[in-house]
């Protein structure tokens, strides 16, 4: 049995998975557990988010990290979108880190918020709305100081996620002085490049973030240049999963 969550990640495979005890299923989603870390299946190869019960409100996931340096880039934080419920690593981690922070989370499918909500601590002041991000952006007519954006589920993402459309309504939806982190699986420096290119489109600003040891690449964008955060702050994002001190220099702005 993994003892540490970097284990537990390098480790998760089909057979593993059905050694470990179930404790929900919904649909196509299922909740298991193997010693503290229970997590969320979605379907294919990676899980879709894990916690660690004896710490909720720690972030075991290295591309959460790495989202959530967004929070010490932005200027201000004030309210927030999360475009993707998960297990609710975010929700758990705002409300311990930023208790005065308006988080609103959307969230597309009712088995994964019913199951984020049975068996994984999501604060009950979470305001989750479902609907699909695409269509919630547009009908939204308010500004965030922080966007995250991780809509990647069974190791797939939405054709649409790199699109013109979604950019702009996400650069819309963003407060100037805001930053906008977004999960990516990127197989191939093409698509890398591609989101490159659709990210300078829509934003004054935008970097990358290569998850070591993944395919995930993190990228962030904002209306301005921010300020980057001291590499002291990114060590804070999870002191107990001791983030190293070298991870904002793995951030690459785009030219």
């Amino acid at each position: 049995m993994p003892t540490k969550a970097s284990e537990f990640f390098a480790s998760f495979g089909e057979a593993e998975r059905n050694s470990h005890r179930l404790l929900a299923r919904r649909a196509a989603c299922e909740v298991r557990q193997s010693g503290n870390y229970r997590y969320l299946y979605t379907g294919g190869q990676a899980i879709q988010g894990v916690m660690d019960c004896s710490v909720p409100s720690e972030i075991l996931s290295p591309v959460v990290q790495a989202m959530l340096l967004a929070a010490a880039m932005a200027q201000k934080k004030d309210n927030a979108l999360n475009l993707g419920l998960g297990c609710g690593a975010i929700e758990r981690y705002a409300s311990r880190a930023y208790p005065r922070l308006s988080l609103t989370t959307v969230e597309l499918e009712r088995s994964v918020f019913e199951l984020a909500k049975e068996c994984f601590d999501i604060p009950t002041s979470t305001s989750v709305e479902l609907a699909d991000a695409r269509v919630f952006l547009q009908q939204n007519s308010g500004h965030f100081d922080l966007i995250f954006c991780d809509l990647a589920a069974a190791n797939h993402q939405p054709a649409w996620l790199l699109s013109r459309d979604f950019l702009s309504a996400l650069s819309r939806a963003l407060q100037t002085g805001g930053v906008l982190s977004m999960n990516l699986i990127c197989a191939s420096t093409e698509v890398l490049g591609s989101a490159a290119l659709r990210l300078r489109e829509a934003f004054a600003w935008s970097a990358v973030y290569p998850v070591p040891g993944y395919d995930n690449v993190v990228l962030y964008a904002a209306h301005r240049a921010p300020s980057l955060p001291v590499s002291a702050h990114a060590a804070s994002v999870n002191q107990a999963a001791s983030a190293d001190s070298d991870a904002l220099r793995r951030i690459t702005i785009l030219p």
